[in-house]
This record gives structure tokens, C-alpha cells and sequence, in this order.
């Protein structure tokens, strides 16, 4: 994680960035006009979620415990709890990344301040719909059979990430047909 804070700036409270999927915090930080720009806006926070840039691998996730935008959201949740890091919150998030920042919004409403996302996946968006899974289906199959850890050695923290999030969707599509 990284925090920058700014006692200065009008808002008082943090600007949270949310990456896209398999992407680092180096996504808003490449770019130092924008950073530094982002910076005398308020205090900024950045992550990685787990397996990506320097956070460690979440061991637990599983074919039964896949990465969702409600554990994802519970992950943010808590990683602000113990950082410690100051509501209002703006939150600005990038493509796959606002489906996390939504599920967030959505159980924070009281403390947020304003969002902004950047080429956001629309919330009905379904890897299983758009055809991408056939490219897929060997490691959600290797990801079935091994633990996480080793889904997680084999393949890296940003591939991971995609492997149990479309676990996820997976996940999601079975429960839909379900209540159908």
C-alpha cells in the first residue's frame, strides 16, 4: 500500500484508486503530470490486491472461494479499517477494477464523497458471455484441480487474479440459472 497524505489540500478526506485487473499500482503512478495533479487534490491511497505488484498471494481462494466483487470489497474494507485511512472517500477506479469500487460504494454509501471511473466494465459484464472463456478453460480447469498456491507460482500474481475472477463469474452464472 502507499499513502500520500496532504493536509493542505480542500478535501479533507482520501482519494482511493482501484486498478484494473492484473494491473499494479503502477497504472496511476506512471503517469506523473497525473500523479502529481491527483496528489494536491487530497491525501491519495493506493493498493495492489493480493498477488499483484508487492501484495502477497490471498492463499484462500479457491474454485469454492473465488475472487468476487463482495470479497473484494470486504478486502478493501478492511485494509482501510487497519491503515487507518480517513473517510470521506473519493474513489477512482479503472476498468475491471469498478466492479470492485461499485460493490464498495454500494455498502459505503455515507462515506463517499464522489466517483470516478475510467473505461469501467458495465456490472453485467460476464467474461462467459463475451466468448473469452474458450482461451480460458485449460487454467480454470489446472485452477479446479490445484490449491492456490501453486495456481499462484505457476502463473504469478495478475494471471491469478483473472483465473479465480473468472472462477467468479463462473460461480455467479451457476447461481443466476439457479434463481431463474
Amino acid at each position: 500500500t502507499e499513502y500520500y497524505p496532504n493536509r493542505v489540500a480542500k478535501f479533507k478526506g482520501t482519494i482511493v484508486f482501484e486498478n484494473g485487473s492484473g494491473t499494479t499500482t503502477d497504472e496511476w503512478t506512471q503517469n506523473k503530470t497525473f500523479f502529481n495533479c491527483a496528489k494536491q487534490a487530497g491525501s491519495i491511497f493506493l493498493y495492489d490486491r493480493n498477488g499483484l505488484g508487492h501484495s502477497p498471494a490471498d492463499l484462500s481462494l479457491s474454485k469454492n472461494k473465488p475472487l468476487t466483487a463482495n470479497y473484494a470489497s470486504s478486502k478493501l474494507t478492511k485494509l482501510l479499517q487497519k491503515k487507518q485511512i480517513k473517510p470521506p472517500y473519493i474513489i477512482i477506479a479503472h476498468s475491471y477494477g469498478s466492479i470492485y469500487a461499485g460493490e464498495f460504494i454500494a455498502g459505503h454509501k455515507n462515506l463517499i464523497k464522489g466517483v470516478l471511473f475510467v473505461d469501467p466494465v458495465p456490472k453485467s459484464f460476464h467474461f462467459l458471455a463475451n466468448g473469452l472463456m474458450k482461451d480460458y478453460e485449460s487454467l480454470i480447469q489446472y485452477a479446479n484441480n490445484e490449491s492456490s498456491e501453486v495456481v499462484y507460482q505457476k502463473f504469478g500474481g495478475a494471471q491469478a487474479e483473472v483465473i479465480y475472477q473468472l472462477l467468479g463469474f463462473e460461480q455467479s452464472k451457476n447461481e443466476m440459472a439457479k434463481s431463474s
